[in-house]
């Protein structure tokens, strides 16, 4: 991993944004490190960071409420339970600056990013279906179509938030050639910029959300479910309920609040609007 582009630029790209802060080191470490580390280390680690009050237990199947909860009391039985002491330092941000690597490999990989946000932000709905539009949504959304589409200058581009507890970042990735880097980062920035510029056009976002969403809303009038504002729920698991109404399996109950959900969702259209015009990257 050491020797591929695009470990080399996802550690380049984080030591960028974070400095000496602990997000900008390497998750799996390096190997000068890890010889440092001993049975004790690893000992006191999990002592202090493996608690029945911070864990999250995931269970899936055949199971009852019931069971599932005897599992889970069994499993937490063996984590001791208490406050970690330990806290994660504040993000400083770092002035925006421009990387070169250079490598051997015929492709480039581009990161472009800042951070932004954190878990629990009540922005991240928000900023989630914005980033749908921009980067998130494959094929309808703006990078891929500008980068992608018309231009030819990659196949895959992308963008998407990535909360921690503080601020995490915001990327925008892409693999091009080398010699199309700087085409390809001019566009990056000037669709960024014109997507939060070009924001208030509501009736563009009301469209996309639309194309994804009619198929599911019709089934759920067919099943009798009160839909009224919610024409553009989801439409991307509409065979699957179908198969699980007709195997008469099909949580209704659940479906009506994900519907519920959904129309929350249109309604954080406006702050979208808003809160891109907030978004300063490096």
């Amino acid at each position: 991993a050491k020797t591929m582009p695009s470990s080399i630029a996802s550690k380049a790209f984080m030591k960028a944004l974070y400095g000496k802060h602990p997000y900008g080191l390497p998750s799996s470490g390096e190997v000068e490190s890890i010889k440092k580390i001993r049975k004790k280390d690893l000992h006191t680690f999990y002592k202090n960071h493996y608690l029945s009050n911070e864990l999250s237990i995931v269970i899936v199947g055949d199971v009852s409420r019931k069971n599932a909860e005897d599992l889970g009391n069994k499993i937490s039985l063996g984590f001791s339970e208490r406050k970690i002491n330990a806290e994660i330092p504040s993000v400083d941000y770092v002035k925006g600056q421009e990387i070169e690597i250079s490598h051997p490999a015929k492709q480039a990989h581009l990161f472009y990013g800042a951070p932004i946000i954190k878990r629990g932000d009540p922005d991240f709905l928000t900023l989630y279906l914005g980033n749908y539009i921009l980067g998130g949504g494959g094929f309808v959304s703006r990078l891929t179509q500008e980068i992608r589409e018309d231009r030819g200058l990659a196949y895959s581009v992308y963008s998407y938030f990535m909360p921690f507890i503080e601020v995490g970042p915001f990327q925008i990735g892409i693999q091009t050639k080398k010699s199309q880097v700087k085409q390809a980062k001019e566009l990056i920035q000037k669709t960024v910029a014109d997507f939060i510029k070009n924001m208030g056009h509501v009736e563009q976002w009301h469209k996309v959300i639309q194309k994804r969403g009619e198929g599911h809303a019709m089934f759920a009038k067919s099943m009798g479910i009160k839909v009224d504002d919610y024409e553009y729920w989801a439409n991307a698991h509409k065979e699957e309920y179908i198969m699980k109404y007709n195997e008469g399996n099909l949580d209704v109950e659940g479906l009506k609040l994900r519907i519920e959900k959904f129309g929350y969702i249109v309604s954080e259209l406006e702050k979208v609007i808003k809160k891109a015009a907030e978004l300063k990257l490096n």
